[in-house]
């Protein structure tokens, strides 16, 4: 009877591993080099008494490549055109940041930071010598992403970072527990009431991916929703609120051999809270990649 029982969980076993072979094409160490073209938003606009402000703005086009090897990576922008750049009390704007993916078995975790203060290209960091810089106008935006992807036959991966190659038509629920902390602070005469300001949050997502494989194309939807519950606090005082959220991903990867090409929209938007002061963020980006698996 026992030798049954383990010759039945060994089938299954087995079963299991086949079925995610044949579904996902996974890459060794996940080593990926890519090149892209991106252009984004990242805004963060102020209700104060029921008045908009809109305080920093990053809206720019880069270029630039990613490296992912193992649990390393890297991923450099560099802006080319600034479309709509401006901080409070000032015309420029410049944006940095930097992000990290690990994936171990069935979960996908994704950390962001970005940072916005002053200059809106990199021609005037190295001219300006960071001199006009407004020290005191800066944003700075912390998430981390935990994702449970529940069948392992669809790869988040291979529609978010085309690290893996999905080979057959697959889709997934997925349940997302978003974490975030940001903080700006503001000196502007226009905004007297409005100096600084932080929110951390914490939340819960459900939804649903799909890839759909057509020969050497994939095009993937990811839509996820939930609630946020968020501490704030601005000069000295603070709220609780309950938050909705909202998370809205496709992309599009045409694949020959283990070389790719494709495009990815992502839309992460933050919504006002329900304080006499409060503030929300846009934070949207369409990206072009080409590159390689080794």
């Amino acid at each position: 009877m026992r030798l049954a029982v383990l010759i039945l969980f060994l089938v299954n076993v087995s079963t299991y591993a086949q079925s995610e072979i044949y579904y996902i094409e996974k890459t060794s160490n996940n080593k990926t080099f890519q090149l892209h073209s991106t252009l984004k938003d990242l805004s963060v606009i102020t209700r104060t008494n029921d008045q908009e402000s809109l305080v920093f703005r990053n809206h720019n086009w880069s270029t630039g490549f990613y490296i992912k090897w193992n649990l390393a990576e890297l991923f450099v922008a560099i802006p080319l055109k600034a479309i709509d750049n401006k901080v409070a009390g000032s015309p420029k704007a410049f944006g940095t940041g930097f992000g990290l993916n690990f994936y171990p078995r069935n979960w996908h975790f994704n950390y962001n930071f970005k940072y916005i203060q002053g200059f809106e290209s990199i021609n005037q960091v190295w001219t300006d010598k960071l001199q006009t810089l407004d020290s005191h106008n800066f944003f700075l935006f912390n998430r981390l992403n935990s994702h449970y992807i529940d069948n392992p036959n669809f790869s988040l991966k291979a529609a978010l970072r085309f690290n893996e190659k999905q080979l057959l038509s697959a889709g997934s629920l997925l349940l997302a527990f978003p974490m975030s902390y940001h903080y700006a602070n503001v000196s502007s005469a226009s905004m007297t009431d409005f100096a600084s300001f932080s929110r951390t949050s914490v939340g819960a997502m459900a939804g649903y991916g799909y890839s759909y494989v057509y020969q050497g194309w994939s095009v993937s939807l990811i839509l996820k929703g939930g609630l946020d519950f968020r501490y704030v606090s601005f000069e000295s005082n603070t709220n609780w609120e309950l938050v909705p959220s909202i998370n809205v991903i496709a992309s599009t990867v045409y694949h020959w051999d283990r070389n790719f090409m494709g495009i990815i929209y992502n839309d992460y938007p933050e919504y006002y809270g329900s304080g006499e002061v409060s503030f929300k963020v846009v934070n949207w980006k369409a990206r072009i990649y080409i590159g390689k698996r080794f």
